[in-house]
């Protein structure tokens, strides 16, 4: 539970600079961070012979990020100690993508294994994204309609397995 504690903090402090640098003091995204839905996985990238593609963290390379200029990945070379910061598509669409997701993926051409601890800290469920005033001009400036975090991921999971057949909107009903 300390790791998990740990980078929870670590977000709400990313959270806080965020909230300053588009204009506010630093409880500005207090009212998500209640009860945030958070958890970490373990994800383990084996190497792969050298004409495979596979992704990175940590002291084995792999991490790339796509570049939308030159329509082309970038390595991100790992430095000891830091953590990699993706804010994620939901933020995404709270700055009315003020800040970006990036693209991205892992590709282990090393010869060794590769592990990562990627963290996803959504916020309350709850909580509705709408729009940050001061990322519009006026409000049909506004690209995204508000949803709550829990049917934004539910929307998520259902998008990302129905392409692969396992979620069948059809078959289901939302709880």
């Amino acid at each position: 539970m300390d790791y998990l504690n740990q980078v929870t903090a670590l977000t709400e402090k990313v959270l806080q600079a965020i909230g300053v640098s588009l204009g506010y003091d630093e409880s500005y995204f207090d009212e998500i961070c209640t009860e945030p839905m958070a958890f970490y996985q373990l994800l383990h990238y084996p190497p792969q012979p050298a004409d495979a593609d596979p992704l990175q963290r940590g002291d084995v390379p792999g991490l790339e990020v796509w570049d939308e200029e030159s329509q082309s990945y970038y390595p991100v070379s790992p430095i000891e100690g830091a953590y990699v910061v993706h804010l994620g598509n939901l933020f995404q669409q709270w700055p009315n993508d003020k800040y970006m997701s990036n693209v991205h993926r892992v590709i282990n051409r090393s010869d060794v294994d590769r592990y990562c601890i990627p963290f996803n800290y959504n916020g309350n469920l709850d909580f509705v994204i709408r729009c940050i005033d001061s990322c519009r001009a006026k409000p049909e400036d506004e690209k995204y309609a508000p949803i709550s975090v829990d049917d934004y991921i539910r929307q998520k999971y259902k998008d990302v397995y129905g392409r692969v057949g396992i979620y069948s909107v059809a078959e289901r009903v939302k709880e």
